[in-house]
């Protein structure tokens, strides 16, 4: 019976819902930022050796073009998210384990939650909150590649249409250029694939890479809100709990 107690004890003691929220977190982060940095590589790979545009000037010194430049911002920002989120994830697994303990001292009959605790937990379900907005439009733009993917691709079924589907007409030309889609300035003459070579592009590893990529960085954007989604309930339930047996001990004293 003692070693039952002292398990169940432990159990109980167990954020669970906070341990899953940093689970999801550090899954979708991690997802995000490993799958973001392999697919900007594999697009850097598409643009000098399918589009003819190269990421650099050809130089000794090898300064970055401007879609360069942009990569590498982009690259660093990744890595100072998934240094980032690692951190705040432990911190609110933290603050779980803590208002899970202070939940069961008011339990059996102790002293609950502090005014101070419960600001604590008021500020990180803020935060949080705000974090989950922010999450949710890198989302939103994490999902725009796999729509430039599938315009692309939809083009190349145009010059080559899977079997069973009718055939163009012989006079029609198919291009995609990544000018209108924003990815090159429109002073630039490459970023233009037509017809046979646009076609080999859809076909090539490193398209199909990308777009698996990108894929799995907007699947990773989409746990990561689920997981601040879980958190703000997690943080909202614990201030709630803590509020209520702060002013039933208020009520006891007087």
């Amino acid at each position: 019976m003692g070693c039952r107690r002292r398990c169940s004890r432990c159990v109980g003691a167990t954020p669970c819902g906070s341990l899953l929220a940093t689970v999801v977190c550090l899954a979708g982060v991690g997802l995000f930022c490993g799958a973001g940095h392999q697919a900007l590589g594999t697009t850097e790979e598409l643009l000098r050796h399918r589009f003819a545009y190269p990421t650099d000037d050809g130089g000794e010194d090898g300064e970055r073009r401007g879609i360069g430049k942009l990569m590498d911002v982009l690259r660093y920002v990744l890595y100072g998210l998934a240094g980032a989120f690692c951190l705040y994830g432990a911190v609110l697994l933290c603050e779980g384990a803590a208002s899970t303990r202070a939940r069961r001292r008011s339990y059996s009959g102790g002293s609950g939650a502090s005014a101070c605790a419960t600001c604590v937990s008021g500020w990180f379900i803020l935060l949080t909150f705000v974090l989950a907005l922010a999450w949710l439009g890198v989302f939103g733009l994490s999902a725009l590649p796999v729509y430039m993917a599938f315009s692309v691709l939809s083009a190349c079924h145009s010059v080559a249409p899977p079997a069973g589907s009718p055939a163009p007409p012989p006079p029609s030309r198919v291009c995609v250029d990544l000018r209108q889609f924003g990815v090159i300035p429109w002073n630039e003459t490459a970023g233009v694939l037509c017809d046979a070579p646009l076609s080999e592009m859809c076909d090539s590893s490193e398209f199909t890479t990308a777009f698996y990529l990108y894929a799995a960085a907007s699947a990773g954007a989409a746990l990561t809100v689920l997981s601040m989604l879980i958190y703000c309930s997690v943080l909202v339930y614990n201030f709630g709990v803590s509020r209520l047996y702060r002013r039933e001990d208020y009520c006891t004293k007087l």
